[in-house]
């Protein structure tokens, strides 16, 4: 798509194709789908594989993945140039929904532009990457998307494939395909047979799906790669020359893939009869030994409905089914503390607890609801007559409040609750507390209570006045304030305001003495201490 031009205000971008010879190893750069993964991702045209668009005329592209993905389709050009097609500067989005049909230009963009051919006669190959995780290997080309609508990658096409895209899908869960067209005419045309041994095997031509072996098509001359698989065999890849007028016979004998995984059911209620693949392999529980790709599941028990799965197996799986019972009823009785709950099974409430029902056999959830209390959840299996007993919790919190001298003034979040001693019914969760009593420092703490909880805090308050540290170097010198003996320092004081006589004696150093004014706040004194030489 080297080639742009604006029509009636539509950009019209031109797929020009240079050649049917292709510069590169179309086995390192084409990726072969996986047939068996969970992800699946499909292209398409508005024509068949291989059909030919003359000059001037315009190219629909389609594509669908199985599940929400990020999905980048780039062109690889005949001279092994990639080009990103989308996402694009008008379709920049690129997380597709499950299931949904896109299309390019989307619907957003088909007024901004259209894909037309131009060129000289060649073969374009679009090739589609899907991935649930976002695509890091196209970073560059998107971040060019202001100066180049439809950027280029700046690595050819083998190098992008073996260096950015192989490493990335290596490690996240993915899924690729591709279609390809001519320009202006046909190219020159041999016939390839593919057969295999077994047959009806999966053939997938230079990245493409074509049908089932035994099989016989018509493809351009040259170099094809040759992809065979069949679910429980090995994929066996080949290069195959076709040449003009010819027809060239491929037949290939697939190898059994060995490769065995564990497979352990476990049912509720247990001893059903498990099938796998249609053959009776025992009753639950049970491990098996499986291979690889896709199986059917089928377990029965008398009483109970038949339960079918196709289950994918890529590894060591376990599963626990639960069966559901042939309409057959079962009472539920539920009891609670406090009673008088509310109780809704499955979304609909019945009544106030004690209460029993007649329930169908099977899962349900049962809420229970109480002013006051906590909801009550749970999910519970009814396959006989059950009892279930629930202790609510209570979504309040208790606090009790003391304080040293009692008669303190509370506020809890800002709001007067009464003085010390008192007992409070809150909220769990956090609170603010304030104790206030004239003549003592005002005490404030943040607390959390959990519902149910009862907690008691205990203060002991504070005179007012100054606060005064006391610190010497070294440590352990007396401290005597107006004549009194307060102890050693370092400590904290607590002074009235005014003015106070200091004194501080250590054996061996000479004293320290001060007179000094003292308002209500914070002091520290520090002091070096001098030896008595």
């Amino acid at each position: 798509m080297s080639r742009k031009v604006l029509i009636a205000g539509i950009l019209v971008f031109i797929f020009a194709a240079i050649g049917f010879a292709v510069n590169y190893d179309i086995q390192k750069v084409i990726i072969v789908p996986v047939p068996e993964s969970e992800l699946q991702v499909s292209i398409w045209l508005d024509k068949d594989p291989g059909a030919v668009y003359k000059k001037g005329e315009e190219v629909k592209v389609y594509f669908k993945v199985n599940k929400d993905a990020y999905v980048a389709i780039y062109d690889i050009m005949p001279d092994g140039s990639i080009q990103l097609i989308f996402p694009n500067r008008y379709d920049a989005s690129n997380y597709l929904k499950a299931g949904k049909v896109y299309s390019l230009p989307t619907e957003k963009a088909s007024k901004v532009y259209r894909l037309i051919v131009s060129g000289d006669p060649g073969k374009e190959i679009f090739q589609i990457v899907a991935s649930t995780s976002p695509l890091t290997f196209i970073e560059d080309m998107v971040k060019r998307f202001s100066k180049e609508i439809f950027p280029k990658s700046r690595f050819k096409a083998e190098k992008f494939v073996e260096e950015l895209v192989r490493p990335f899908i290596s490690e996240t869960e993915y899924a690729v395909n591709s279609t390809f067209f001519y320009v202006d005419r046909s190219p020159d045309i041999g016939t390839l047979k593919v057969s295999t041994y077994p047959s009806n095997a999966s053939i997938y031509i230079d990245g493409s799906y074509f049908g089932k072996t035994p099989l016989e098509i018509r493809v351009e001359e040259g170099l094809h790669v040759v992809s065979v698989y069949k679910p429980g065999y090995k994929m066996n890849t080949v290069k195959v020359n076709v040449y003009s007028g010819r027809t060239t016979n491929v037949s290939l004998k697939l190898i059994p893939d060995r490769k065995t995984y564990s497979l352990s059911l476990s049912t509720v209620p247990a001893d059903a009869r498990v099938y796998l693949d249609g053959t009776y392999v025992g009753n639950s529980p049970i491990t098996l030994s499986v291979s690889k790709g896709l199986h059917s599941l089928k377990i029965e028990k008398e009483g109970y409905q038949t339960y079918i799965e196709t289950i994918q197996i890529s590894g060591n799986t376990s599963k626990r089914i639960v069966l559901n019972e042939l309409a057959r009823k079962y009472s539920l009785t539920i009891k609670s503390s406090p009673s008088g709950a509310s109780l809704y099974i499955d979304g609909a409430y019945v009544g106030q607890t004690p209460i029993t029902l007649n329930l169908e056999s099977g899962r349900h959830k049962i809420l229970l609801r109480a002013e006051g209390y906590e909801d009550y959840t749970d999910t519970i299996y009814l396959y006989s007559n059950k009892t279930v007993n629930v202790s609510l919790v209570a979504k309040n919190a208790y606090l009790t409040v003391k304080s040293d001298p009692r008669d303190a003034s509370v506020y809890i979040d800002g709001v007067y609750v009464g003085q010390t001693p008192l007992s409070l019914t809150l909220l769990s969760g956090k609170h603010s507390v304030k104790i206030i009593r004239e003549g003592y420092l005002t005490v404030e703490k943040e607390i959390v209570l959990s519902a149910g909880e009862k907690s008691v805090l205990n203060v002991t308050l504070q005179p007012e006045g100054a606060r005064v540290y006391v610190e010497t170097n070294p440590t352990g010198a007396r401290i005597f304030v107006d004549g009194y003996d307060l102890g050693y320092s370092n400590k904290w004081l607590t002074l009235e305001p005014g003015y106070h006589e200091i004194l501080l004696v250590k054996e061996g150093y000479h004293f320290v003495y001060l007179i000094k004014y003292f308002e209500r706040r914070v002091y520290t004194l520090s002091f070096d201490l001098y030896p008595i030489e």
